[in-house]
């Protein structure tokens, strides 16, 4: 580290002729971080050293730095916190399917039901093959008593991700619950709806095998 101008302590190297060379030239200027101290830097200009994010800065015009602040605030219970560095991503780019996904799950956590699945709906929106968001989608519909809403997301789950036995077995458990499957007790019958052959046998068995496990 060394001392520039009226700034202390930013990361720099020497030239044979003695010149500092700010390391933060090396560095793209909207990025935000200003590096303070640097222990080793590549030929391809990789640099290990450590610094300073200034979130309000250049570099927090980017969406992902918000999503990462968020994203860290959600690790540490700080839901609040989260939410409004999330609601600033989307401010500066409204389409992000992953700001729209991460609140969601910051409003689930608060148990704000409706207003989390709103959020996951706008993420699916702007990007439909985001099975994180109709999986948990599912569960806030089975809340809000909107079976035809939970049975929808689940099944893209599925189609998505034809392995995913969570997503088999919470179907299950839907259609069990709302009657659409009748478990008969002479064989174990299943009275499945013809539209839903194949999916709703192995939903079925996968919630099935739960209660005998329970």
């Amino acid at each position: 580290s060394a001392s520039l101008g009226s700034e202390v302590s930013h990361a720099a190297y020497w030239l044979r002729d003695g010149t500092a060379v700010d390391l933060n030239t090396l560095i793209d200027p909207n990025a935000g971080w200003v590096l303070r101290y640097a222990s080793d830097i590549s030929d391809t200009g990789w640099i290990a050293g450590g610094g300073q994010f200034d979130a309000d800065g250049p570099g927090g015009e980017d969406p992902r730095w918000r999503l990462g602040r968020g994203g860290v605030r959600l690790t540490m219970g700080d839901h609040d916190g989260a939410l409004a560095a999330f609601d600033e991503a989307l401010a500066l780019d409204p389409r992000s399917a992953l700001a729209h996904y991460n609140r969601g799950v910051a409003l689930q956590m608060q148990r704000r039901v409706a207003d989390a699945a709103r959020a996951y709906q706008h993420a699916l929106a702007f990007q439909p093959d985001l099975t994180a968001a109709d999986f948990n989608l599912g569960a806030l519909f089975r809340e809000l008593g909107a079976i035809d809403g939970a049975i929808l997301a689940y099944e893209n789950v599925i189609r998505a991700e034809p392995a995913n036995v969570a997503a088999y077995r919470n179907l299950g458990e839907v259609l069990l619950g709302a009657g659409r499957i009748e478990r008969r007790r002479g064989g174990g019958h299943l009275n499945k709806l013809s539209a839903h052959a194949d999916r709703l046998r192995v939903a079925y068995r996968a919630a099935a095998d739960d209660v005998h496990r329970g």
